[in-house]
């Protein structure tokens, strides 16, 4: 399977990567002045095109578009990826590193064509979140797990069972390889959407983006049990507004936002 790599130049990367947000890309990385964009050659339909021509326009962006092997983005992913770490909470790293030393929790992501390597501001701020969450014995939802990063991180933190689904084949075969790789044994996980969702959840995390959030939060708020929990990321400060709004019509309180670059992530509790 082939993939285009796109390559931006921006000063503004969150802004541009959320200006982008229909584009179904697999993938990000982060470079000095932009970043690059990864997506199968099979889903990067004319309207992507358009929409980057448009912004291009827009904003004064420059973009480059090479078309590569999938071999070859698994290859650039390992000769740029460096380990992210949360304060001495967790770090996250690729099995060619070393473990790194006053780590609380050490997980090892190999990403492959999956999005969620605690880069990214949301992921990164989800994951701090947790920090303050207890999921001793609580049962978990990762809605739009990635890597399974997420996952991972709440059995390290000694949830009883988590069930976690993704929409790509590639996500969820690597969410089990990282699995795997953390020796991991209350994780369970499904390729497919919010349809698969049986069983209700003490936490659900969903770290996936604004319309995907906006449009799930019913269905969210009817799996949650009562005084549950709902991790939410994936769009930016702009957006906060109609996010606590969606909330509130179904029964959410806000109880913590945290911001980092422009993008948030909100904690809130069911009430129902």
């Amino acid at each position: 399977m082939a993939y285009n790599q796109i390559t931006f130049i921006c000063e503004d990367r969150d802004l541009i990567i959320s200006f982008l947000d229909s584009i179904p890309f697999n993938g990000f990385q982060e470079t000095e002045n932009g970043f690059i964009g990864f997506i199968s050659e099979e889903k990067f339909l004319q309207e992507h095109k358009n929409l980057i021509e448009k912004v291009k326009h827009e904003t004064g962006i420059e973009f480059q578009n090479d078309l590569i092997q999938n071999e070859n983005w698994n290859e650039k992913w390992e000769s740029s990826f460096q380990p992210v770490i949360i304060d001495n909470f967790c770090a996250v790293r690729a099995d060619f590193h070393a473990s790194i030393p006053g780590i609380e929790h050490d997980i090892v992501i190999n990403p492959k064509m999956a999005f969620g390597t605690g880069h990214h501001a949301t992921t990164s701020a989800v994951m701090s979140l947790m920090k303050t969450m207890e999921f001793k014995n609580k049962t978990v939802f990762d809605y739009g797990c990635g890597t399974g990063i997420l996952a991972i991180l709440a059995e390290k933190l000694e949830a009883k069972e988590i069930f976690c689904i993704d929409i790509e084949a590639e996500a969820y075969l690597n969410t089990l390889e990282n699995i795997s790789n953390n020796n991991c044994t209350k994780i369970s996980v499904k390729q497919g959407d919010i349809v698969l969702l049986e069983n209700s959840y003490d936490i659900i995390l969903a770290n996936i983006n604004r319309n995907v959030i906006l449009d799930s939060i019913p269905t969210l708020s009817q799996r949650l049990n009562k005084g549950g929990i709902l991790v939410i990321s994936g769009f930016l400060k702009e957006d906060e507004q109609i996010v606590l709004e969606k909330l509130k019509e179904h029964a959410f309180i806000q109880k913590q936002i945290k911001e980092i670059n422009g993008w948030l992530c909100i904690l809130a509790k069911n009430l129902v």
